[in-house]
Protein backbone atom coordinates (compact mmCIF):
# COMPACT_ATOMS: atom_id res chain seq x y z
CA UNK A 1 0.00 0.00 0.00
CA UNK A 2 1.28 3.32 -0.86
CA UNK A 3 4.00 2.05 -2.67
CA UNK A 4 4.90 5.53 -5.01
CA UNK A 5 8.44 4.64 -6.31
CA UNK A 6 7.47 3.73 -9.65
CA UNK A 7 4.14 5.68 -10.08
CA UNK A 8 5.95 7.62 -12.69
CA UNK A 9 5.93 4.96 -14.88
CA UNK A 10 2.31 4.75 -15.52
CA UNK A 11 2.44 8.23 -17.45
CA UNK A 12 5.10 6.07 -19.72
CA UNK A 13 4.15 6.44 -23.58
CA UNK A 14 2.39 9.81 -22.54
CA UNK A 15 4.59 13.47 -24.17
CA UNK A 16 2.65 16.56 -23.06
CA UNK A 17 0.76 18.34 -25.56
CA UNK A 18 1.37 21.18 -27.08
CA UNK A 19 -0.75 22.92 -29.93
CA UNK A 20 -3.06 25.85 -30.25
CA UNK A 21 -5.93 26.11 -27.44
CA UNK A 22 -9.32 27.20 -28.89
CA UNK A 23 -10.81 30.58 -27.50
CA UNK A 24 -12.74 30.00 -24.41
CA UNK A 25 -10.77 26.23 -23.20
CA UNK A 26 -7.85 25.18 -21.06
CA UNK A 27 -6.06 22.21 -22.31
CA UNK A 28 -4.63 19.18 -20.18
CA UNK A 29 -1.68 17.13 -20.77
CA UNK A 30 -3.28 14.80 -23.06
CA UNK A 31 -4.74 17.41 -25.25
CA UNK A 32 -7.98 17.22 -23.61
CA UNK A 33 -10.49 20.30 -24.30
CA UNK A 34 -12.06 22.03 -21.08
CA UNK A 35 -14.31 24.92 -21.52
CA UNK A 36 -13.87 27.77 -19.21
CA UNK A 37 -17.98 28.25 -19.54
CA UNK A 38 -17.91 25.13 -16.65
CA UNK A 39 -17.10 26.80 -13.63
CA UNK A 40 -18.49 29.81 -12.17
CA UNK A 41 -15.16 30.77 -11.22
CA UNK A 42 -12.96 29.54 -13.68
CA UNK A 43 -9.84 31.54 -12.24
CA UNK A 44 -9.87 29.44 -9.60
CA UNK A 45 -9.13 26.19 -11.57
CA UNK A 46 -7.30 27.90 -14.77
CA UNK A 47 -4.27 30.09 -15.26
CA UNK A 48 -4.78 33.12 -17.25
CA UNK A 49 -8.68 33.14 -17.73
CA UNK A 50 -8.14 36.84 -19.38
CA UNK A 51 -6.03 35.08 -22.30
CA UNK A 52 -8.40 32.14 -22.64
CA UNK A 53 -11.49 34.11 -23.13
CA UNK A 54 -9.58 36.83 -25.51
CA UNK A 55 -8.64 34.47 -27.95
CA UNK A 56 -6.88 31.46 -29.31
CA UNK A 57 -3.35 30.58 -28.17
CA UNK A 58 -0.41 28.83 -27.62
CA UNK A 59 0.44 26.82 -24.92
CA UNK A 60 2.81 23.90 -23.65
CA UNK A 61 1.40 21.32 -20.99
CA UNK A 62 3.27 18.67 -18.11
CA UNK A 63 2.74 15.57 -16.97
CA UNK A 64 1.34 15.12 -13.87
CA UNK A 65 3.26 15.16 -10.83
CA UNK A 66 3.47 13.54 -6.81
CA UNK A 67 3.17 16.80 -5.63
CA UNK A 68 -0.40 17.98 -7.90
CA UNK A 69 -1.86 15.38 -4.46
CA UNK A 70 -5.30 13.60 -5.47
CA UNK A 71 -5.36 14.14 -9.30
CA UNK A 72 -2.20 12.27 -9.54
CA UNK A 73 -3.09 9.38 -7.52
CA UNK A 74 -6.62 9.34 -9.56
CA UNK A 75 -4.19 9.14 -12.91
CA UNK A 76 -2.30 6.24 -11.61
CA UNK A 77 -5.56 4.48 -11.13
CA UNK A 78 -6.59 5.74 -14.43
CA UNK A 79 -3.72 4.62 -16.34
CA UNK A 80 -3.58 1.44 -14.83
CA UNK A 81 -7.12 0.63 -15.45
CA UNK A 82 -6.49 1.24 -19.34
CA UNK A 83 -3.61 -0.49 -19.63
CA UNK A 84 -4.69 -3.71 -17.69
CA UNK A 85 -8.26 -3.70 -20.28
CA UNK A 86 -9.09 -6.21 -22.49
CA UNK A 87 -11.57 -6.25 -25.28
CA UNK A 88 -13.48 -3.90 -23.70
CA UNK A 89 -12.74 -0.65 -21.11
CA UNK A 90 -15.54 0.14 -19.02
CA UNK A 91 -15.92 2.98 -16.81
CA UNK A 92 -18.39 4.54 -14.07
CA UNK A 93 -18.33 7.56 -13.17
CA UNK A 94 -20.55 8.70 -10.14
CA UNK A 95 -20.37 12.51 -9.46
CA UNK A 96 -19.36 12.68 -12.87
CA UNK A 97 -20.16 16.00 -13.23
CA UNK A 98 -18.76 17.49 -16.92
CA UNK A 99 -17.48 14.11 -17.71
CA UNK A 100 -14.21 15.09 -16.92
CA UNK A 101 -12.47 11.59 -15.96
CA UNK A 102 -14.35 9.84 -18.73
CA UNK A 103 -13.02 12.42 -21.35
CA UNK A 104 -9.76 11.75 -20.28
CA UNK A 105 -9.80 8.35 -20.02
CA UNK A 106 -10.93 8.16 -23.97
CA UNK A 107 -7.67 10.55 -24.60
CA UNK A 108 -5.14 8.13 -22.81
CA UNK A 109 -7.23 4.49 -24.39
CA UNK A 110 -6.38 6.28 -27.55
CA UNK A 111 -2.70 6.28 -27.05
CA UNK A 112 -2.18 3.46 -24.75
CA UNK A 113 -4.53 0.55 -25.49
CA UNK A 114 -6.67 1.38 -28.31
CA UNK A 115 -9.89 -0.94 -27.79
CA UNK A 116 -13.90 -0.32 -27.88
CA UNK A 117 -14.78 2.18 -24.53
CA UNK A 118 -17.46 2.56 -22.86
CA UNK A 119 -18.45 5.72 -20.53
CA UNK A 120 -21.25 6.17 -17.47
CA UNK A 121 -21.44 9.76 -16.32
CA UNK A 122 -24.12 9.42 -13.36
CA UNK A 123 -24.87 13.24 -12.16
CA UNK A 124 -27.42 14.45 -10.43
CA UNK A 125 -27.39 18.30 -11.75
CA UNK A 126 -28.86 18.72 -15.06
CA UNK A 127 -27.52 20.98 -16.25
CA UNK A 128 -23.80 19.48 -15.77
CA UNK A 129 -25.07 16.30 -17.93
CA UNK A 130 -25.93 18.58 -20.35
CA UNK A 131 -22.24 20.08 -20.11
CA UNK A 132 -20.44 16.21 -19.64
CA UNK A 133 -22.39 15.85 -22.90
CA UNK A 134 -21.06 18.58 -25.03
CA UNK A 135 -17.87 18.14 -23.42
CA UNK A 136 -17.88 14.35 -24.59
CA UNK A 137 -18.79 16.05 -28.57
CA UNK A 138 -15.64 18.49 -27.75
CA UNK A 139 -13.21 15.96 -27.55
CA UNK A 140 -14.28 13.10 -30.32
CA UNK A 141 -16.62 10.59 -28.19
CA UNK A 142 -19.62 9.84 -30.18
CA UNK A 143 -22.72 9.89 -27.33
CA UNK A 144 -24.12 7.14 -28.58
CA UNK A 145 -21.89 4.57 -27.27
CA UNK A 146 -22.29 6.12 -23.76
CA UNK A 147 -24.62 6.56 -20.46
CA UNK A 148 -25.12 9.52 -19.17
CA UNK A 149 -27.68 9.56 -16.21
CA UNK A 150 -29.05 12.09 -14.42
CA UNK A 151 -29.57 11.72 -10.78
CA UNK A 152 -27.70 10.99 -7.44
CA UNK A 153 -26.34 8.10 -6.30
CA UNK A 154 -28.07 6.65 -2.75
CA UNK A 155 -28.42 3.56 -0.97
CA UNK A 156 -32.54 4.13 -1.14
CA UNK A 157 -33.10 5.00 -4.72
CA UNK A 158 -35.27 7.08 -3.07
CA UNK A 159 -35.08 11.19 -4.26
CA UNK A 160 -33.55 13.20 -2.36
CA UNK A 161 -33.13 17.27 -1.51
CA UNK A 162 -30.26 18.37 -2.85
CA UNK A 163 -28.08 21.40 -2.68
CA UNK A 164 -26.26 22.36 -5.93
CA UNK A 165 -25.14 25.43 -8.31
CA UNK A 166 -24.24 25.36 -12.24
CA UNK A 167 -20.45 24.92 -12.16
CA UNK A 168 -19.87 24.57 -8.57
CA UNK A 169 -18.92 20.78 -7.92
CA UNK A 170 -19.41 20.39 -4.26
CA UNK A 171 -23.07 20.25 -4.40
CA UNK A 172 -24.21 16.98 -2.11
CA UNK A 173 -27.58 15.72 -1.13
CA UNK A 174 -27.86 17.51 2.56
CA UNK A 175 -28.40 15.97 5.50
CA UNK A 176 -30.75 15.74 8.40
CA UNK A 177 -29.66 18.90 10.39
CA UNK A 178 -28.78 21.03 7.41
CA UNK A 179 -32.79 20.43 6.29
CA UNK A 180 -33.67 21.86 9.53
CA UNK A 181 -31.60 25.03 8.93
CA UNK A 182 -33.35 25.15 5.33
CA UNK A 183 -37.03 24.90 6.80
CA UNK A 184 -35.79 27.24 9.79
CA UNK A 185 -33.96 30.17 6.95
CA UNK A 186 -37.99 29.73 4.97
CA UNK A 187 -39.83 29.63 7.72
CA UNK A 188 -38.28 32.72 9.60
CA UNK A 189 -37.96 34.96 5.97
CA UNK A 190 -41.62 33.71 5.53
CA UNK A 191 -41.15 31.97 2.54
CA UNK A 192 -43.12 28.63 3.32
CA UNK A 193 -46.19 29.44 1.08
CA UNK A 194 -44.07 30.19 -2.07
CA UNK A 195 -42.00 27.44 -1.38
CA UNK A 196 -44.79 24.98 -1.71
CA UNK A 197 -46.42 26.10 -4.42
CA UNK A 198 -42.87 26.13 -6.07
CA UNK A 199 -42.30 22.67 -4.93
CA UNK A 200 -46.18 21.77 -6.12
CA UNK A 201 -46.46 23.56 -9.57
CA UNK A 202 -42.24 23.42 -10.39
CA UNK A 203 -41.06 20.81 -8.54
CA UNK A 204 -38.39 23.01 -6.33
CA UNK A 205 -38.17 25.78 -4.18
CA UNK A 206 -37.49 28.49 -6.51
CA UNK A 207 -35.25 30.32 -4.22
CA UNK A 208 -31.31 29.77 -3.32
CA UNK A 209 -29.81 29.51 0.42
CA UNK A 210 -26.85 29.80 2.06
CA UNK A 211 -26.85 25.49 2.68
CA UNK A 212 -23.08 24.06 1.67
CA UNK A 213 -21.37 23.87 5.00
CA UNK A 214 -18.60 26.19 5.67
CA UNK A 215 -18.95 28.72 2.42
CA UNK A 216 -21.44 31.78 2.30
CA UNK A 217 -22.29 30.70 -1.14
CA UNK A 218 -25.65 29.91 -2.05
CA UNK A 219 -27.53 26.94 -3.60
CA UNK A 220 -30.98 25.89 -4.71
CA UNK A 221 -32.18 23.19 -3.24
CA UNK A 222 -34.48 21.17 -4.65
CA UNK A 223 -35.93 17.10 -4.52
CA UNK A 224 -33.50 15.10 -7.32
CA UNK A 225 -34.24 11.59 -8.51
CA UNK A 226 -32.14 8.78 -6.92
CA UNK A 227 -30.55 5.71 -8.36
CA UNK A 228 -28.68 3.00 -6.14
CA UNK A 229 -25.01 1.75 -7.54
CA UNK A 230 -26.34 -1.73 -7.74
CA UNK A 231 -29.01 -0.69 -10.32
CA UNK A 232 -26.40 1.26 -12.37
CA UNK A 233 -23.81 -1.95 -12.13
CA UNK A 234 -26.63 -4.68 -13.05
CA UNK A 235 -26.55 -4.56 -17.10
CA UNK A 236 -23.04 -4.36 -17.18
CA UNK A 237 -20.60 -7.21 -17.57
CA UNK A 238 -17.58 -5.85 -15.96
CA UNK A 239 -16.23 -2.57 -14.96
CA UNK A 240 -12.40 -1.72 -15.70
CA UNK A 241 -12.68 1.18 -13.07
CA UNK A 242 -15.23 2.85 -10.62
CA UNK A 243 -14.69 6.10 -9.84
CA UNK A 244 -16.41 7.74 -6.98
CA UNK A 245 -16.33 11.58 -5.88
CA UNK A 246 -19.97 11.96 -4.28
CA UNK A 247 -19.49 14.45 -1.29
CA UNK A 248 -20.07 12.26 2.02
CA UNK A 249 -22.41 9.81 -0.21
CA UNK A 250 -19.55 7.28 -0.56
CA UNK A 251 -20.38 6.33 3.24
CA UNK A 252 -23.65 4.88 2.50
CA UNK A 253 -23.48 3.91 -1.52
CA UNK A 254 -20.13 1.75 -1.19
CA UNK A 255 -21.43 -0.64 1.42
CA UNK A 256 -24.81 -1.19 0.10
CA UNK A 257 -23.30 -2.08 -3.27
CA UNK A 258 -20.27 -3.95 -2.23
CA UNK A 259 -21.52 -7.63 -3.42
CA UNK A 260 -21.98 -6.21 -6.74
CA UNK A 261 -18.89 -4.40 -6.96
CA UNK A 262 -17.17 -6.77 -6.34
CA UNK A 263 -18.80 -9.46 -9.28
CA UNK A 264 -18.30 -6.43 -11.81
CA UNK A 265 -15.68 -4.07 -10.79
CA UNK A 266 -11.86 -4.44 -11.54
CA UNK A 267 -10.67 -1.27 -9.73
CA UNK A 268 -11.95 1.39 -7.79
CA UNK A 269 -11.34 5.15 -6.76
CA UNK A 270 -13.11 6.69 -4.02
CA UNK A 271 -12.96 10.46 -3.07
CA UNK A 272 -13.16 10.18 0.63
CA UNK A 273 -14.79 13.47 2.26
CA UNK A 274 -14.10 12.62 5.94
CA UNK A 275 -11.32 10.85 8.35
CA UNK A 276 -14.55 8.23 9.86
CA UNK A 277 -15.60 7.58 6.17
CA UNK A 278 -12.35 7.34 5.01
CA UNK A 279 -11.27 4.76 7.99
CA UNK A 280 -14.64 2.94 7.54
CA UNK A 281 -14.36 2.70 3.60
CA UNK A 282 -10.74 1.51 4.36
CA UNK A 283 -11.55 -1.29 6.46
CA UNK A 284 -14.72 -2.53 4.50
CA UNK A 285 -12.32 -3.08 0.91
CA UNK A 286 -9.27 -4.36 2.96
CA UNK A 287 -11.54 -7.14 4.94
CA UNK A 288 -13.38 -7.96 1.45
CA UNK A 289 -9.87 -8.85 0.59
CA UNK A 290 -9.20 -6.36 -1.97
CA UNK A 291 -5.99 -5.19 -2.71
CA UNK A 292 -5.59 -1.65 -1.36
CA UNK A 293 -3.45 0.07 -3.45
CA UNK A 294 -3.60 4.31 -2.04
CA UNK A 295 -4.59 5.39 0.97
CA UNK A 296 -4.23 8.59 2.24
CA UNK A 297 -6.71 10.39 4.82
CA UNK A 298 -8.74 13.60 3.69
CA UNK A 299 -7.20 17.17 5.52
CA UNK A 300 -3.92 15.61 5.76
CA UNK A 301 0.30 16.73 4.93
CA UNK A 302 2.48 13.63 3.48
CA UNK A 303 5.75 14.18 2.96
CA UNK A 304 7.56 11.39 0.92
CA UNK A 305 11.01 10.67 -0.66
CA UNK A 306 9.81 12.16 -3.94
CA UNK A 307 8.16 15.33 -2.37
CA UNK A 308 4.98 16.61 -0.29
CA UNK A 309 1.72 16.94 -1.10
CA UNK A 310 -1.47 17.95 0.46
CA UNK A 311 -5.31 16.44 0.95
CA UNK A 312 -8.98 17.99 1.00
CA UNK A 313 -10.53 14.79 -0.54
CA UNK A 314 -9.63 11.10 0.86
CA UNK A 315 -7.52 9.04 -1.90
CA UNK A 316 -8.33 5.67 -1.72
CA UNK A 317 -7.56 3.04 -4.69
CA UNK A 318 -7.70 -0.71 -4.75
CA UNK A 319 -8.14 -3.50 -7.05
CA UNK A 320 -10.01 -6.54 -7.06
CA UNK A 321 -7.91 -9.80 -6.98
CA UNK A 322 -11.00 -11.87 -8.09
CA UNK A 323 -11.22 -9.80 -11.35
Amino acid sequence: MNNIDNLSSAFRGLDPWVANVPQGNRVNFLGVLTSLDYFSDPGAHFDDVERARADSYQTSTRLPELTDGEGYFEWIDLLDSIRGARERFVMVELGGGYGSRSVDAHAALSRLNPLPEMYVVVEAMAQHIAWARDNFLANGLALEQHWFVNALVNASGRPELFAHASGVYYSSAIDAATRQRVFDAINSEGHVEAVARNLIMEGHMGLALPVAGDTDASMEVEFVSAIRLGTILTPLPAVDLLDVDIQFAEESVVPDAIDDIERKVKRIHIGTHAPPIHEKLHHLLRERGWQIVFSYMPYATFETPQGRFETKDGILGAINPAL
